[in-house]
């Protein structure tokens, strides 16, 4: 006979027996016997013994990947070079060679392994006052700015060249290009049928978010809380002006590329439209918008090791507890009278004990541009040559700064700058509040956007004022939300900095993906070594995409604009909706209609009725 159990008891028993299984019989539980006895439950190839677990992988081979790498740069200088060469540095670390294309000597202790071709001398605005002038000292703005187009264009052959020359000793496998007024490094890139990447302190113009603008335009950087007039005028007006105003100069070039057949472009992206662009920023500095895969924010892109403190600076801060640093970058420079004023501010905020101390950095500012004497507030007069002289106890001036080791110091209590990226960047990566001095450039919308974030106050190089200055300078130090803010943003700022290292895998990853899909060989390289084999090689009227990265390019690309923006299939949407609404409005008439139509008919016949009765 078969013994029937209800199924509660079948539990009870099976329960009852692991039991037995993990403990003896004085009841004590045994942990191995209880392990092997509940893997009952597991899969038979699980393993749990630490000991035996594998690493997952996460390199990759490179032995087939190509190794050179060329960067170029029309301006030059760190503020420009800094972020491609921060990602060479790692790819150098990596096995890669590193070549680079810009104007003056450069020689930077922190990338020896960078071969250098130069452009011709180090370019200085003070050398052009016949275009900078006016930008600097006037108020700015994008379409006097367009003038240095007409600069470079004339430049072009001579850059072309030089590119063209560094290609045939390097042989570049890809291009990482700075992108303002870079035409000459994309176009060679082109020439050459290499991959090349675009790189700037500012996300692509190809990316239209109505709602981001540019003080540069007449514009603000957020236009979140502007006017419909204003948010009209600069989404819709300003960008056809940009475009229109630029014709003449793209047209200027192409007809300059026409002579060397290189093919002409419509705009500064169309070789890059199909390949990666790096953006050294991060949102939370910059107003957050959405990004296409190729599109990459890197930002900020910091060295690892900077320049220590010299014993001059460290003595003088020792001594200055709340000492400002002064820093107007390497490519712009300020007017004579702002110089006085801001001396003159200076001055009288360490009298009213505001701060104690200045460190000035007089790079693109000559001894010239400073008046022979200071008159204050109280009637006193300052000798200036004192103060260059460093004969001022509380005022240190040099040509040249450490100026992140400054930054990063306890006794920096806030950071006079133009507004650069990187100088905005530094600033708060070190939780240094900022009192901003834009000039030109991107200059305006960083500032308005340091301050957007708590961290901030501006300065108008049109209307400086004393006071106006020794207040903001105070306030900067003395308000606990911009100490907040700071703090938070160093965090994200800090947070961010590691992403160079990305920049770098995709580079990687470019340089295989154009090496698998490239049939070319270093040969092509030969017959490329001047302007006059350029104008007679046969591969001048040869199409070239630069697109190695299908995959991460977004399907709207490919599918036109209407297609792309599902503008047919939302047309039909909205009109079936019109037909909808228009045929309920027809029916609501329609019935309407024949209820007014019968009311009107019946008091008709009743009123006739009454008529006939009558």
């Amino acid at each position: 006979m078969i013994l029937k159990l209800r199924p509660s008891y079948r539990i009870f028993l099976i329960l009852l027996g692991i039991h037995l299984l993990c403990n003896d019989l004085f009841g004590n539980y045994n942990l191995q016997v209880g392990v092997k006895a509940w893997t009952i439950f597991n899969p038979a190839s699980a393993n749990y013994d630490e000991h035996n677990f594998a690493p997952r992988p996460t390199d990759f081979d490179r032995e087939d990947i190509p190794k050179n790498i060329l960067i170029g740069s029309y301006i030059g200088g760190m503020s420009h070079l800094r972020p491609a060469l921060e990602i060479s540095k790692i790819l150098s670390e990596r096995g890669y060679n590193v070549a680079m294309v810009s104007p003056g000597n450069f020689t930077q202790p922190n990338y020896p392994f960078v071969k250098h071709f130069s452009t011709g001398p180090k370019h200085n605005p003070r050398d052009m006052p016949d275009i900078y002038h006016e930008l600097f000292v006037e108020e700015y703005s994008f379409f006097k700015a367009l003038s240095q187009q007409t600069v470079s264009n004339s430049k072009y052959l001579n850059r072309l060249e030089t590119y063209m020359k560094a290609a045939s000793e390097f042989k570049p496998d890809l291009f990482l290009c700075d992108h303002f007024l870079n035409e000459a490094c994309y176009d060679t890139a082109w020439k050459l049928k290499k991959p090349s990447i675009g790189i700037s302190s500012e996300l692509t113009p190809r990316l239209y978010s109505p709602y981001k603008s540019d003080p540069a335009f007449g514009c603000h950087a957020n236009m979140e809380n502007e006017s419909f007039f204003e948010r009209f005028r600069c989404a819709i007006i300003t960008p056809i002006r940009i475009i229109y105003s630029s014709r003449k100069y793209m047209t200027e070039l192409n007809e300059i590329r026409a002579t060397v057949g290189i093919a002409p472009t419509s705009n500064s992206i169309e070789r890059i439209k199909d390949t990666f662009f790096f953006a050294d920023t991060f949102f939370g500095f910059e107003t957050p918008s959405h990004l296409p895969p190729l599109v990459q924010e890197i930002g900020p892109v910091m060295q690892d090791e900077y320049e220590p403190i010299t014993p001059t600076f460290s003595s003088f801060l020792a001594k200055h507890k709340r000492t400002m640093l002064v820093s107007f970058g390497t490519h712009v420079y300020i007017t004579p009278k702002n110089i006085g004023i801001l001396l003159q501010s200076f001055i009288e905020a360490i009298d009213r004990k505001v701060i104690d101390g200045i460190i000035w950095s007089l790079v693109q500012i000559s001894d010239d541009d400073f008046p022979s004497t200071i008159s204050l507030s109280d009637g006193s007069t300052i000798l200036t040559d004192e103060i260059l002289n460093n004969q001022n106890p509380h005022i240190h001036v040099s040509e040249y700064v450490p100026q992140f080791a400054l930054l990063n110091h306890t006794n920096v209590k806030l950071f006079l700058s133009h507004a650069g990226k990187g100088s905005a960047h530094e600033a708060l990566y070190t939780a240094t509040p900022t009192l901003n001095l834009p000039i030109a450039y991107d200059q305006m919308g960083n500032a308005e956007a340091l301050e957007a974030t708590g961290v901030a106050l501006t300065l108008s190089k049109l209307n400086l004022q004393v006071e106006d200055i020794i207040s903001k300078i105070e306030k900067l130090q003395t308000d606990e939300l911009i100490q907040i803010n700071a703090r938070r943003m160093q965090v994200l700022a800090r947070i961010n900095s590691k992403r160079k290292q990305r920049a770098a895998d995709m580079v990687e990853f470019l340089l295989l993906a154009s090496q698998l899909a490239s049939e070319n060989d270093d040969d092509d390289y030969e017959t490329l070594a001047n302007l006059s084999q350029i104008i007679t090689d046969d591969r001048s009227n040869n199409y070239f995409s630069n697109s190695y990265l299908n995959e991460l390019i977004t399907p709207d690309t490919r599918m036109g604009f209407i297609r792309g923006k599902y503008l047919d299939v939302f047309g039909v949407l909205l009109g079936g909706v019109l037909i909808i609404l228009g045929s309920i409005i027809w029916i609501v008439w329609l019935v309407a209609s024949l209820f007014v139509n019968s009311v009107m008919n019946l008091m008709e016949s009743l009123v006739g009725s009454k008529v006939k009765e009558d």
